[in-house]
């Protein structure tokens, strides 16, 4: 598993594990303390604010429960790339180090590993993740190294040469069973400078875009446009609320719709790649729109979900609330579909007032059971779709 968390690394001299014991010191309610300088290998000079942290070493003979441990000491390193870390209770720990543009080591693999009671597992990841030993009123020495990480950068552009800003990009991992197992890639995280927060990476306003903190491997690129279909909003305020309905496009490097014919790109150890650019083909987007009908009078249903189901791109997947009796889907690729609806429903709204102040209360009024429609879509729009309902079953 290739990850976009910029971190980590491997002790000095390739060791996979420490168990460094230094002076003894005192520690209260018997915990230990790690000390050490945290460096980076392309430039050997010291990793400067960068975030040090902790993870149990699950043992071979252990029950599984990593909640044992409660919440983890960390530290960051100074101008001089020293840390130290207090009060960590005994035991064994990965550490690695956190700093953007750096390869994240310990994201190398899945939690599942992390966690194996399996030696071999175990040791393929030792190989790559440095290991410490905390004993109580000890300070364990620890000397990390971090490895520069690669990037990719591009562009996002329509079909017609204008540029997509506000596009949130992500990378996908591929591998061998990439192009032959039937679930899409998985996507590579991206965290925010404060460690824990997933962040999407956006185009600017020119449509340029980059990612770093990459280890090295194969790679695709998707870009999502999302904006709103219908939005209500105060006068003065920045604040849009878009009344729960969206378009939404995902296009994928070399310029398709569909992530079956994603391409790839190679990316070396700590390599910058450029003109890895996206083009979202316009032309080959269409809409999908109908209404949903009481199958036993004809009548406009209006409350409920539709949903556009890809038949042979299983990822493609969307939702939008029926509105008046309508609904509306936008940026539609080619491709087989099944339309259907869940929850429909009559409805009618009325006013209440509590505590001197007026409130809508929502009322079921009848509701009805599920109906889908297949659905072709080619070169043309598709609407005056019907999705008839029949009355819902009794409870």
């Amino acid at each position: 598993m290739f990850a976009a968390r910029c971190v980590t690394a491997a002790l000095v001299l390739g060791a996979s594990t420490v168990a460094v014991w230094a002076q003894s010191r005192e520690s209260s309610n018997g915990t230990g303390s790690i000390s050490g300088h945290v460096y980076c290998a392309d430039t050997n000079a010291a990793a400067r604010l960068a975030k040090v942290l902790l993870m149990p070493v699950m043992p071979a003979n252990a029950s599984g429960d990593t909640e044992r441990v409660g919440r983890l000491p960390g530290s960051a390193t100074d101008l001089d790339g020293a840390f130290r870390i207090d009060k960590v209770s005994p035991g064994e720990y990965y550490i690695y180090a956190v700093l953007p543009g750096y390869i994240n080591v310990i994201s190398v693999f899945s939690t599942k590993e992390l966690q194996s009671r399996d030696r071999a597992v175990q040791d393929r990841v030792r190989q790559r993740v440095a290991t410490v030993l905390v004993s109580a009123n000890t300070v364990a020495d620890v000397q990390i190294r971090l490895e520069r990480a690669g990037a990719i950068a591009g562009t996002v552009r329509y079909d017609d040469g204008t540029p997509v800003p506000g596009a949130t990009m992500t990378l996908l991992e591929l591998d061998e069973k990439s192009t032959q197992d039937a679930k899409p890639p998985k996507e590579v995280k991206t965290l925010s400078p404060f460690l824990f927060d997933q962040v999407g990476t956006i185009t600017d306003d020119r449509g340029r875009y980059r990612v770093s903190g990459l280890a090295e491997g194969k790679y695709s690129v998707k870009a999502t446009l999302a904006g709103p279909k219908r939005i209500e909003y105060q006068m003065g305020e920045e604040f849009v609320d878009d009344a729960g309905n969206q378009m939404k496009i995902s296009a994928f490097l070399g310029d398709t719709l569909h992530w079956k014919d994603a391409k790839a790109v190679e990316l070396g150890v700590g390599e910058e790649k450029g003109g890895v650019d996206v083009t979202i083909p316009v032309q080959g987007l269409h809409t999908v729109a109908g209404t949903v009908e009481a199958r036993s009078d004809g009548h406009r249903i209006n409350a409920g979900t539709v949903r556009l189901t890809g038949v042979d791109d299983t990822s493609f997947d969307r939702k939008v609330a029926v509105n008046d009796g309508e609904f509306e889907f936008d940026f539609v690729p080619q491709g087989k579909y099944i339309v259907s609806i869940d929850g429909a429903r009559d409805t009618k709204r009325r006013t209440v007032q509590a505590e001197g102040k007026s409130f809508f209360v929502v009322d079921t009024l009848r509701k009805f059971g599920l109906a889908q429609l297949p659905v072709m879509v080619q070169t043309t729009d598709i609407t005056g779709l019907a999705l008839t309902v029949p009355p819902a079953k009794a409870e």
